[in-house]
């Protein structure tokens, strides 16, 4: 069976399930996941909002909701097509979705960066954040 959007999806929502929620296995997941389908032609579409929005929920379940508004911010600046903002705002930590990161600026030329499929945000995904953030009482 070759690993597709709903396959990702679904094993990323287990993250959650867990008991604890694994988040670190819900990111290295949905980074996988975003290189393998970006790259694929059969799955041209990317991971979808989803499969990002299970990533999140585990976040929220594990009370992590700093972690939740990063993702939520990378994916509307991605989004955005605006990766110097991210850096920017992120400064020195390093990103959740660490495959927008792994090259340095000059290799971006070659479309590498284009590549990488992120979905823009869905109420979901805002409604999930602000769950973390009631979770956790950082709200």
């Amino acid at each position: 069976v070759t690993p597709n959007n709903v396959i990702y999806s679904t094993v990323i929502s287990a993250c959650e399930r867990s008991d604890p929620p694994r988040v670190d296995l819900a990111l290295e997941l949905l980074n996988n996941a975003t290189v393998a389908l970006s790259s694929s032609s059969s799955n041209a579409g990317g991971l979808g909002v989803v499969g990002f929005n299970a990533a999140i929920s585990t976040m929220a379940r594990a009370a992590q909701w700093q972690m939740a508004v990063r993702l939520l911010d990378e994916m509307i600046m991605h989004s955005n097509s605006n990766m110097e903002s991210i850096r920017h705002y992120h400064g020195e930590q390093k990103l959740l979705l660490h495959v927008l990161d792994d090259t340095s600026p000059s290799s971006w030329a070659d479309g590498r960066e284009g590549e990488m499929i992120v979905p823009k945000p869905d109420d979901v995904t805002f409604g999930t954040v602000l769950a973390a953030c009631e979770r956790s009482g950082g709200w």
